[in-house]
């Protein structure tokens, strides 16, 4: 466990079992970097490995590094990159004191000099960003907020939304999620995704019982293989507003920038890629031999590219290029 840490690396690791999770970062660290990880059943009669996340990211800044890895056989996710989202509790004039759906206030969380963004809750629309200039307890003082914030409204910190590069991971035999990933600026490349009972890869905030934050900005994800993946997902590669509801639609935009290009989808047959709610997707030259569901299903999305291919075996609603 982390806590406050910076600039630490993991490098060579084994993990053979867990009675919780494995490598689990909190209370603001800064740049991680996990190279040369293992975490694997200790010997045949093992259900799982560790029975929780390998990599549990609640509080990280910088950003984050995970390289050269075999992931296999968690109870829960390989890898799970996140921030506790907030809620708007009361305003006075610049002061805005919030509470905490799940657990409780984290004086770590906010900091002066954060950026935050605010969201409306029911429509997920992005009501605009301020700067904290003075923390006190579960209050925070900003420069000016924007003018349509209220109460209840969604606040997620910019400055814990690490940088994350994932990279020659293989993820095996996993119960839940290979990656979830509510970040931005994020690269995954030449990863082998095999056997996950949920989508290999997901991104997804929620803002109905997680309250995990935050939408994905400037994704790519190419390069990788998945065989046998999203079994019992809506996709393989998963786009959603929503944790444990998949097809929720906001009436807003969520996700910003994805590319997902240059795949291997092998067996299965669910769609390679489902996505909500999403402005700028590009999804285009993936391999789909021996592929038997629909290439894209796609609900309120803009500003998508879509290969030929692609088109002839999709599903799309409410879709404009």
């Amino acid at each position: 466990t982390l806590s406050g840490s910076t600039n630490t690396s993991f490098v060579s690791l084994t993990m053979y079992n867990s009675l919780n999770g494995g490598i689990i970062v909190g209370d603001r660290c800064k740049d991680l970097t996990v190279s040369g990880l293992t975490v694997k059943p200790e010997n045949d009669r093992s259900l799982f490995s560790l029975n929780a996340d390998i990599l549990h990211i609640s509080s990280l800044s910088g950003s984050l590094i995970v390289e050269n890895s075999h992931l296999e056989s968690p109870g829960d996710d390989c890898v799970n990159v996140h921030h506790m989202a907030y809620v708007v509790d009361s305003i006075d004039t610049n002061k805005v004191t919030v509470r905490a759906p799940r657990f409780s206030v984290d004086a770590s969380w906010a900091q002066a000099g954060d950026v935050i963004d605010f969201y409306d809750s029911s429509s997920f629309a992005h009501l605009g960003s301020a700067t904290i200039i003075d923390t006190q307890a579960s209050t925070y003082t900003f420069d000016a907020l924007p003018a349509n914030v209220g109460v209840g409204a969604v606040l997620s910190n910019t400055a814990l939304r690490p940088q994350t590069i994932i990279r020659n991971v293989t993820v095996l035999s996993n119960r839940a999620r290979g990656f979830l990933l509510q970040t931005d600026n994020v690269l995954v490349e030449n990863c082998t995704f095999k056997d996950t009972a949920l989508a290999a890869i997901l991104l997804a905030p929620d803002l109905e019982h997680w309250y995990e934050m935050s939408p994905a900005s400037n994704v790519t994800i190419r390069g990788n293989t998945f065989e046998s993946c999203g079994k019992y997902a809506s996709g393989i590669i998963q786009i959603s507003a929503s944790h444990d509801a998949p097809d929720k639609v906001y009436p807003a935009y969520v996700h910003q920038g994805i590319t997902v290009e240059q795949n291997i989808f092998g067996s299965g047959s669910r769609s390679a890629l489902f996505g909500v709610c999403v402005d700028s997707l590009t999804f285009q030259n993936n391999d789909f031999s021996g592929f038997r569901g629909k290439y894209a299903t796609l609900h309120h999305c803009k500003n998508v590219t879509l290969d030929e291919q692609t088109q002839q075996n999709s599903s799309l609603t409410d879709v404009n290029p």
